[in-house]
């Protein structure tokens, strides 16, 4: 598509093993990655979401309904 991957922005559909790894490697380049779900429900922040912190939040939690993203 010719577009720059810090020009875009990403919705991942759960947040196992492949979701996991593809939130981590598209961040890790630059993606701006705006929503992420799993099973349970998901969270939206329009700035990005940082992958250290829905980390933390998920490997406590076991789920990503319930993490409020300040913005």
């Amino acid at each position: 598509m010719n577009k720059d991957i810090k020009d875009t922005t990403i919705a991942i559909q759960g947040f196992g093993n492949v979701g996991f790894w593809a939130f981590k490697n598209l961040y890790e380049v630059g993606a701006k990655i705006i929503a992420v779900s799993d099973i349970h429900g998901g969270t939206f922040a329009p700035n990005g979401l940082d992958l250290n912190s829905l980390s933390k939040y998920y490997s406590q939690k076991k789920r990503l309904k319930g993490l409020m993203v300040h913005q």
